[in-house]
């Protein structure tokens, strides 16, 4: 009865709120999720567009937003729409990345959402409901870590499992999960999200939210107490199913059984009526015993994606620092002084022309100023300079491919192209202060997110099939390894099903093929994280892979690459520096 009725008042808001006609093309803004702001998120909207006449048109829609600490966010799509069709048209940008603090959050006070329409070339006069966008501010009451299917009863969740902080940081969506959008982009950002086990999901919802979890973050599905246990080929846990899947988990639980569903009743109302940063501390050990999984949903709720753990040292995101010849700028700026004041003054005082020191006196500077330029320009070079790193978990047996990467570019002039990215690609920049996205296929930043001689530093995410894989064939302690990544592999340790270790310390071209002979591994793998892995990784000198690699299980391999395979840089820079750890499971 509830999903009915938010439905009915979603289809209510949608029509009359946010949609308008012009003449045979009519457009709707659709309803958003979440009122709420992400961190590391995207903005987005979508919008419905028919058209009802008996010729095709072209719908081109801008959105522009600015925020009060001068963050400008730009986004231009435009769509051909054929007689009688309806269509889709979805408006995103990526957000720039900052580390954020419950405790200290930044405010991204919004000043203005606009939005301006043109069809075949004709700019539109909007209604306010078109015109003017709702954008969720950056307060600090108002982020959003978790995202919670409306079917679940939110406030007893966030009481039992001991919500201490004083913001928001849960919201229930605003739609059933059936109509929730169908890209990974709409949730980057989220920590967790929180479905039931009876809500209907769509192929194209439940595919982007396996993509989420594969890109790090936690599916936790909630099992209602009169509901039966969703896993087939699982029996039903004490306390919960935890299923690691590419950078992220699968969790399935039943928090409250019917055994105890009505004993939790007082239980919530005794939390109810102590302070919020107390609830973490009042199960008693009874209560603790009682009720494990809620203990076990407490543990990893809100527990953040591993990738944003993962340390990069600054050695391997460095490009070349700029340096500023001091001295001869010095001996420049002191020609420059004697020029513009008593040799300037000294000449036309001789000609009798001191009135045309109102004239010489710009026209030497300016000139001076392009000198300056030009100096140090010719001095430092034009070559454009980036470096990446990054991981790909690669699983040969269900032919798809995780990957994040961090990238750093740096160049005289910006791309004259702006960054080329998939659609695909999850990109989140830092310290910037304009994105703009272009009115192309794909995904393409202005250049103006970059500034000339300044590091610009994104990250890049994304899952996706792959075909590509080593194919390896295993004799005993030997094992023939052939190339297929499509790229050199710099070096290589495998670990075979027999416990095996094959090690391969020299460059293995595409394609090539080698034999190697393993050594019997006896000690167990070590269980590490991503980012305990990256520190193993990172530790080693000169970037070699450990190879004695305890932590690779039975059926993995690890293998150091010096190209971005799996995914996009945005440019292609003269000079790139490039490591790329691949994990892969065959």
């Amino acid at each position: 009865m509830r999903q009915l009725f938010l439905t009915i008042l979603l289809l209510i808001t949608a029509v009359v709120g946010h949609a308008a006609d012009f003449k045979e093309i009519s457009i709707e803004r659709l309803p958003q999720l979440h009122d709420a702001y992400i961190p590391g998120g995207y903005q987005s909207n979508i919008y419905r567009l028919q058209n009802k006449g008996d010729k095709p048109a072209n719908v081109t829609i801008r959105e522009s937003i600015t925020y009060s600490n001068s963050i400008n966010y730009t986004r231009t799509r435009s769509m051909a729409l054929a007689p009688l069709t309806t269509a889709y048209l979805s408006l995103y940008s990526p957000q720039f990345q900052k580390e954020i603090s419950l405790k200290h959050t930044p405010h991204y006070y919004l000043r203005d959402a606009s939005c301006s329409i043109e069809i075949n070339g004709k700019r539109q006069e909007l209604p306010n409901e078109l015109l003017h966008m709702h954008v969720a501010n950056g307060y600090s009451g108002n982020l959003l870590l978790g995202l919670v299917s409306p079917s679940l009863p939110l406030n007893d969740y966030k009481t039992l499992l001991g919500f201490i902080h004083e913001n928001d940081i849960v919201k229930l969506a605003a739609s059933p999960v059936e109509q929730w959008p169908a890209h990974v982009r709409e949730y980057a950002g989220l920590s967790s999200i929180w479905i039931s086990s009876e809500d209907k999901i769509t192929p194209e919802v439940r595919q982007a939210l396996n993509d989420f979890v594969h890109l790090g973050g936690i599916l936790i599905t909630i099992v209602p107490p009169e509901a039966r246990w969703p896993l087939a080929d699982v029996p039903e846990p004490h306390d919960s199913h935890i299923r690691n899947v590419g950078y992220g988990r699968i969790i399935t639980v039943r928090p409250i059984s019917m055994q105890n569903r009505a004993a939790l009743q007082p239980l919530i109302q005794r939390l109810n009526a102590v302070d919020r940063t107390r609830r973490n501390y009042i199960f008693n050990e009874q209560e603790r015993n009682r009720y494990p999984a809620l203990e076990s949903l407490r543990h990893f709720s809100f527990r953040r994606s591993e990738l944003r753990d993962v340390n990069i040292p600054a050695n391997y995101l460095e490009t070349p620092p700029h340096t500023i010849p001091l001295f001869k700028l010095f001996l420049v700026m002191a020609v420059f002084a004697v020029i513009i004041g008593p040799l300037n003054y000294w000449y036309l005082q001789r000609k009798g022309k001191q009135l045309l020191l109102i004239f010489t006196t710009p026209v030497i500077s300016i000139v001076f100023c392009l000198f300056v330029v030009l100096f140090i320009t010719f001095y430092e070079g034009w070559r454009s300079h980036g470096a990446a790193c990054g991981f790909t978990l690669l699983d040969q047996t269900e032919h798809r491919a995780d990957t994040f990467a961090r990238v750093v570019m740096d160049a005289a002039l910006r791309p004259s192209g702006g960054f080329t990215f998939s659609a695909d690609d999850l990109v989140s920049f830092k310290g910037v202060g304009t994105i703009d996205v272009l009115d192309a296929p794909g995904q393409i930043i202005a250049s103006s997110v970059m500034k000339p001689r300044v590091p610009l530093k994104y990250s890049v995410s994304r899952t996706e099939p792959r075909r590509e894989q080593l194919d390896i064939a295993f004799n005993g302690d030997k094992a023939t390894v052939t190339n297929g990544l499509g790229a050199e592999v710099a070096s290589l340790v495998i670990l075979s099903h027999e416990n095996f270790l094959f090690n391969h310390d020299q460059p293995l071209q595409p394609g090539e093929t080698v034999t190697l002979h393993g050594t019997l591994r006896n000690e167990p793998p070590e269980p590490l994280t991503l980012p305990q892995i990256a520190t193993t990784l990172f530790d080693e000198t000169e970037a070699k892979i450990p190879y004695t690699a305890t932590w690779l299980k039975k059926g993995q391999y690890l293998a150091k690459l010096d190209e971005p395979v799996f995914y996009s840089t945005g440019m292609k820079p003269d000079l790139f520096n490039v490591t790329h750890f691949i994990i892969g499971k065959f």
